[in-house]
């Protein structure tokens, strides 16, 4: 036989007519799968899909290679195999539902970002007061009007500290000093801005001026039935000392809390 060429079966003519039939049957059956393979990729028209040629026909016939059924590959025990990647969960987050989700975080901490502390202005006077009024004062006579904001203001002994986003004032605090203790008359901050750590950031600065005058002792009074502010100031180290009988407007008790920074510093230990 030349090297290179192929011969098909020799079958002599004296050969009987079983083998004839056997080799007819053999060429046949294999032919009509080739046949087979063949119409099931010119099944599906031969269409562009994902900029892929002939993509559309490679599906169907993936499609049609499982009588009808989705083709996953399987192990040799007949088991889908490992390397199946999973099947997405319904409760796994889309791509879009997590850029929705960063991009909320990065307003919100963008929002807390651009929030500053300073020194309040004459012409914030109003807007203290008001806020006092509405978020302090509620149900009670309103008594830091806008002459006792703008008196304090004046004061040299009366530190009024404001918390701005951009230019709109939303918190403040009043901190008044005296010889050997430092009494935080009001502290607010306004629903929108609550709950960020905004009132946290007024106090703690407002202390740290208290040591930087030297002064170690703060105290404060709050109603009785504020059960949300004397838990936040009890999480800053405060502690009750007292309760005050009839104090807001003779129909309503306060209690009085006070924090010495003295043992906070010299324990090194921050505040909770």
């Amino acid at each position: 036989m030349p090297c290179g060429t192929f011969a098909s079966p020799a079958v002599s003519d004296d050969a009987s007519p079983s083998v004839h039939r056997a080799l007819i049957a053999t060429n046949t059956s294999g032919a009509a799968r080739r046949n087979t393979r063949r119409s099931r990729v010119r099944w599906a028209p031969n269409t562009t899909m994902s900029g892929a040629p002939g993509a559309a026909a490679r599906a169907a016939s993936m499609a049609c290679s499982n009588n009808g059924r989705p083709w996953r590959r399987k192990s040799c025990l007949g088991r889908p195999s490992r390397r199946e990647p999973p099947a997405a969960s319904s409760t796994q987050a889309s791509a879009g539902e997590r850029w929705a989700a960063n991009r909320t975080m990065s307003h919100y901490t963008q929002a807390v970002t651009q929030i500053r502390l300073g020194l309040a202005h004459a012409d914030e006077a109003p807007s203290i007061a008001r806020m006092s009024r509405q978020l302090v004062e509620y149900g009670l006579k309103w008594s830091w009007t806008d002459a006792r904001v703008e008196q304090c203001l004046r004061n040299r002994d009366c530190v009024v500290l404001a918390a701005r986003d951009r230019r709109r004032l939303v918190g403040f605090a009043i901190m008044e000093f005296y010889d050997i203790h430092a009494h935080l008359a009001l502290l607010a901050v306004q629903p929108g801005y609550q709950r960020q750590g905004l009132g946290r950031s007024l106090l703690e600065w407002l202390e740290a001026s208290a040591r930087t005058a030297g002064i170690f002792s703060i105290r404060l009074e709050l109603r009785a039935s504020n059960d949300t502010a004397r838990l936040f100031y009890e999480r800053l180290g405060y502690r009750e000392a007292g309760r005050k009988q009839a104090y807001y407007d003779g129909r309503e008790d306060a209690l009085r809390m006070l924090r010495d920074l003295a043992v906070a510093t010299t324990s090194g230990a921050a505040p909770p």
